[in-house]
């Protein structure tokens, strides 16, 4: 019973008693002062013992998610949140829990929930930095980016600028910018959890991988290559809530692929080849290492990799590709089965129609059917697919086609394409190839 209410009724008793049995009250009222007073004492005992279980199932919640034990983490929470909410207002701890059992909803991916949690530990302390940092990416992960801000930019408001966590509330911020599409300000954004936080491996790694996608490949290289450092010296930092870590084959792939669209194949090999070495089972690692060493003309290392793509992940695409080196190398009849095993995948390939009609032109004297190039016409023409732009095998196979259907013109016209993408490639083996064709073609009556 509430002791107020104890109070109250004792009152009333004794004021009866004293209307009716005026000397019986000195004994009565030291009697009932002495039950309410004991009543008072195993109140306050009973929610003492509430608040402790509260309290202890709480901290069990926290040693559970900090093992990793996420489900019973849960269990442990709603065991203390699972009162009425007299008691539950009352518990002074209870902010921390909500803000707790949010953090492993969010860990677990339950997005809804974490940001349930989150509302309501906020609502019983509306100053609760952490909380806001961490409800931020909730908000973000269900495309929400504005309000992803505004918590990052009331937290902001809330912290002084020497405090540590302020680095987790800018590479936050710098995400949820770049999801708006303001580059700017998400560069700005990573720079400053940088300069507050100069081991923070997630800051350096978003601002890698939003240079890539702003094509500033150097810059890209120089974030890359210093959160390999931090991780290789075990001195990087990744503060905050994070379902996913920066493994290191994910750092070098990163690298590699800037690497690879600078030009700088050989760091690009070297990079692919750390990717494999610590994950062999990133199979994009081996397709890009093949066509870098296919650009440095190191033909046997890239048909060993494109065979152990069109092994492990078949398509029409790594089908296609390694009937390029195949041919590359002279081994025409083994390029023309890799080809037909591409548009037995994917019959929408289009540069492989032409592929093909020319192997079968050199391995056949000449003695083919159009249906290659009128299949491969036909697509272009109605738009369901392309040759890819960079694609200079695929321009060169169309151009040799045009050329021995008697069309000059569309042949220079191809010819002077793959020169072009070569070019920006610097894929100079094949360069030369496309060049001596052209010259030929041009001097041809």
């Amino acid at each position: 019973m509430n002791p107020m209410l104890i109070g109250i009724s004792t009152c009333i008793v004794v004021a009866l008693t004293a209307a009716f049995f005026p000397l019986g009250l000195p004994i009565l009222g030291i009697i009932l002062v002495a039950i309410s007073w004991r009543n008072f004492l195993k109140q306050c005992e009973h929610k003492a013992r509430i608040e402790a279980d509260m309290y202890s199932a709480l901290n069990k919640g926290v040693t559970y998610a900090g093992q990793g034990d996420y489900p019973n983490a849960i269990k442990a929470f709603d065991i203390a949140l699972d009162r009425p909410p007299r008691t539950l207002n009352r518990f002074p701890h209870i902010a921390e829990t909500y803000y707790n059992r949010g953090g492993v909803h969010y860990l677990m991916g339950n997005l809804f929930d974490a940001l349930q949690d989150y509302d309501q530990a906020i609502d019983h302390k509306p100053k609760y930095v952490d909380a806001l940092i961490n409800r931020g990416p909730v908000h973000a992960e269900q495309g929400n980016y504005q309000a992803a801000l505004a918590d990052y930019q009331t937290a902001m408001q809330l912290m002084s600028d020497l405090s540590p966590d302020l680095s987790i509330v800018y590479h936050n911020s710098g995400n949820a910018y770049e999801a708006l599409g303001d580059a700017e300000n998400a560069i700005e954004s990573y720079s400053q959890a940088i300069r507050l936080n100069p081991r923070y491996i997630d800051a350096y790694t978003a601002q890698g991988l939003l240079y890539i996608k702003l094509q500033n490949y150097t810059q890209a290289i120089k974030h890359m290559s210093h959160v390999i450092q931090l991780q290789q010296e075990n001195a990087g930092e990744s503060p905050g809530l994070a379902r996913l870590e920066a493994k290191r084959e994910h750092v070098f792939y990163h690298r590699g692929n800037a690497y690879f669209q600078k030009g700088d194949y050989a760091d690009a090999i070297k990079d692919y080849t750390q990717v494999i070495q610590l994950n062999p089972e990133v199979i994009s690692a081996y397709e890009y290492r093949g066509i870098a060493h296919c650009y440095l003309g190191n033909n046997q290392n890239a048909l060993d990799d494109f065979s152990h793509v069109a092994n492990s992940d078949p398509s029409g695409n790594t089908h296609y590709n390694h009937a390029i080196i195949q041919s590359l190398m002279g081994m025409k009849k083994e390029a023309l089965a890799s080809v037909n095993e591409a548009l037995n995948l994917d019959e929408n390939v289009i540069p492989a129609y032409y592929f093909r009609w020319n192997l079968r032109y050199d391995l056949d004297n000449q003695q083919i059917d159009l249906e290659d190039l009128q299949r491969a016409e036909a697509l272009e023409m109605e738009k369901i697919n392309v040759i890819y732009e960079y694609d200079a095998h695929g321009f060169y196979q169309r151009g040799l086609a045009r050329l021995r259907r008697g069309n000059r013109q569309g042949a220079i016209t191809d010819m002077e394409k793959v020169i072009q993408v070569c070019q920006n490639l610097q894929y100079f083996t094949f360069y030369q190839k496309a060049e001596q064709t052209l010259l030929e073609i041009q001097d041809s009556t």
